[in-house]
């Protein structure tokens, strides 16, 4: 018995034999370039398009493979390009038992080497749309769907047609287990002639164990990358639940999926979770990540989202967006308990401690970016933020802090409905409006504490410390138009006010500083040294724009008990430009302050930028000359007519926050009174200093002993 089992063992392996080296011989003589013609013919039928194959050639194998090389496919009539696509080879690997039954199960299919041109005509028609005869003849369907797979057809045919004999029913049955491509490039070019490239360097579905795909792929230098999981074709045309799990890269943000799909080649619809890290950017440095839930279909999404957090800021909320309407809308309620503005800083001390005496260096202030009105008629938008502390560490610089955001119909709307700063309020709202290509602004600051909002910000230094009080208050009325964020700029009109009330002040000595506008300043006043400690009664910036050109009529006041700084002037936005002169007033008349009022007229010119300070020439000899023809009399009147008992009123006329300070009386009592006694004594120093400026001015120079 063990004798006949083994002689009959060994005649089938003889056979089995027999039939391999039989069918590689038949394979391998087997000329398929001979049906180049016929398959030509029948996808010229079926799209109206040629088709070139250089050489067909079999691989013999258990899986054979079919080898063609240099396939091309001609374009449409009206595209510039004659190829479709160019294909340098296409691997189709056949398992041959499958055969016996009637079905093409094919291994794996694997195009290379090729370039693939997607095009949009003006019109909108597509490259990859056939027209053909028997294309118009097929009776229109009722059923709508999205996009045609047509491998689904293919799937189920597997299934139901395994013994029917047709040709067509034959090819029907085909299953494919692994899709592959290799060194792909993409082109594409929509209707409006924009050109996008898409280098696939490797992309690969893979049937597995459990009849799901696997898959794999990297493209534009792994600029786009991902691997995961997608359901097996045959349950997308079910009832059943079709799983995507990927984790994927786009342009740097790593995005995971966990959805389920349903009715896929119907009304879609999806359940799941998306998470996604570093969205803001490779190095942002913020450790950014988002986990979110979703569940809607192709008319509405809603989103819970369980957290965005940056720089471990924490932000909840909850997103519903309908896109069912001609343009779709999103509504959104996002909040957070703190966020710590010093951890988006590398530098925690350098990013947020604002510097009130910074160097000026030369940098474009407004960029001359396009507005994206467009962008806000792409959706409407509604959304609520709310934030219950801001924080800078551990001092709280911002409470109730509460946002409203809307996008309607074109036009934005930014309101910031209540917050409380340093103890103040603050109330504020933005308008940008597509239509009219124009931004308006408005905020109120009330009674923000200058001494909190330092000691908050950590910008406390020698160099500059509020001591106490300085309860300031700001108002902004601006509105602009144009089409780049320069020309809002350069278009703007309204008033800004700053208004900064008693307080104590400690400078340091300033006149270390180097480089920078407030230290030429000071030193050009020469008020750098002996103030350390200064009581400021007031200080006020007042700046009226029209059209780009913002001017300060007395607008700039500081009002201390050891001197007082007013500047008058403008600031062109259009080109940055500085027009400011400035008048100190050192509080009683000195011999030292009629030095200082005759050489410390100071104009402030050059740009935003790169300012330049210097001496006021022609006021100066003007004051000199003046001085010297006239003696005491002039000077004295002429300095008690500009020491304004109440600047910051003057500043702040007709603005409506006037009465915030008391009318000025024009003139001070004790300066007039003290004018002709100090002046008196000091008009041989004023002619000395008028000969010496007048010599200077003329050429001429001072001879010794003279």
């Amino acid at each position: 018995m063990k004798k006949l089992l083994k002689v009959v063992l060994i005649t089938l392996f003889s056979l089995f034999l027999i039939v391999c080296v039989a069918g590689y011989v038949i394979l391998s003589r087997v000329d398929l370039n001979q049906y180049k013609g016929k398959i030509s013919q029948i996808v010229y039928d079926a799209t109206g398009r040629q088709l070139g194959i250089g050489e067909i050639k079999i691989k013999p194998s258990f899986s054979p493979t079919v080898e063609l090389s240099q396939v091309t496919f001609s374009n449409a009539t009206w595209s510039k390009e004659p190829l479709m696509a160019a294909v340098g080879a296409v691997d189709v690997s056949v398992e041959l038992l499958p055969l016996i039954h009637k079905s093409i199960v094919i291994k794996r299919f694997l195009i290379s080497d090729a370039v693939v041109n997607l095009e949009e005509n003006k019109d909108g028609s597509a490259n990859w749309v056939f027209e053909t005869k028997e294309k118009e003849e097929q009776p229109k369907t009722n059923e709508k769907t999205s996009f045609n797979f047509s491998l689904i057809s293919v799937a189920e045919a597997a299934e139901i047609a395994k013994s029917e004999t047709s040709e067509n029913n034959i090819l029907s049955s085909m299953i494919i287990k692994e899709v592959a491509l290799d060194n792909v490039k993409i082109n594409y070019t929509d209707k409006t002639a924009k050109k996008q490239s898409y280098d696939i360097e490797t992309l690969r579905l893979d049937e597995n164990d459990d009849k799901n795909i696997d898959f794999i792929f990297k493209v534009n230098d792994g600029l786009y990358a991902g691997e995961g999981t997608v359901g097996a074709l045959t349950l997308l045309n079910t009832d059943k639940a079709y799983p995507v799990k990927a984790d994927l890269e786009v342009m740097g943000i790593k995005i995971t999926t966990d959805l389920a799909l349903y009715h896929v080649l119907k009304d879609i619809s999806f359940a799941g979770n998306i998470g996604a890290k570093g969205f803001l950017g490779k190095d942002s440095g913020y450790n950014e990540s988002a986990e979110v839930q979703v569940k809607g279909d192709l008319k509405e999404i809603a989103a819970v989202i369980k957290s965005i957090q940056m720089a471990g800021n924490v932000i909840t909320g909850d997103v519903i967006a309908k896109l069912d309407g001609q343009v779709p809308s999103v509504k959104a309620v996002l909040s957070s308990d703190k966020i710590d503005i010093a951890s988006f800083a590398k530098s925690q001390k350098s990013a947020w401690a604002i510097s009130l005496i910074s160097e000026a260096k030369a940098t474009t202030l407004v960029p001359a970016e396009v507005i994206p009105y467009d962008a806000l008629s792409a959706v409407n938008a509604d959304a609520d933020i709310s934030v219950a502390k801001i924080v800078n560490n551990n001092a709280t610089l911002l409470n109730n802090l509460k946002v409203n955001a809307k996008v309607n119909n074109g036009v934005a709307v930014l309101k910031v409905l209540q917050g409380q700063l340093a103890k103040g309020n603050i109330k504020a709202d933005a308008t940008l409006s597509a239509k009219n290509k124009t931004l308006a602004l408005n905020a109120d600051m009330v009674k923000v504490n200058l001494l909190e909002l330092m000691n908050v910000l950590d910008a406390q230094s020698d160099m500059f410390r509020v001591v106490n009080g300085g309860d300031t208050d700001l108002y902004i009325r601006l509105n602009g138009a144009g089409n780049t964020y320069a020309q809002v700029v350069d278009s703007l009109s309204g008033q800004i006010a700053l208004i900064v009330d008693k307080s104590a002040l400690h400078l340091g000595n300033i006149g270390m500083m180097k480089g920078d506008i407030i230290s030429q300043l000071l030193n050009t006043l020469k008020i750098t040294k002996g103030n350390d400690d200064l009581n400021l009664a007031c200080a006020v910036v007042r700046a009226d724009v029209k059209d780009g050109l913002a001017k300060f009529p007395n607008g700039i006041v500081v009002n201390a008990d050891k001197f007082t700084v007013v500047a008058n002037g403008d600031v062109n936005l259009k080109n940055d430009k500085l027009g400011l002169s400035v008048k100190p007033f050192g509080g009683k008349l000195t011999d030292t302050n009629i030095a200082k009022a005759l050489s410390s007229l100071v104009k402030i010119t050059g740009t935003l930028q790169k300012p330049t300070v210097g001496i006021d020439t022609a006021n100066v000899v003007k004051n000199v000359v003046g001085a010297t023809m006239t003696g005491p009399v002039y000077l004295g009147a002429q300095m008690a007519m500009e020491n304004d008992s109440s600047p910051c009123y003057t500043a702040l006329k007709n603005t409506g926050y006037e009465d915030r300070f008391p009318k000025s009386d024009n003139l001070v009592k004790s300066t007039t009174d003290d004018a002709g006694k100090v002046l008196g004594d000091s008009v041989d120093m004023v002619k000395d200093t008028a000969k010496g400026l007048l010599n200077m001015f003329s050429g001429k120079k001072k001879k010794d002993g003279q």
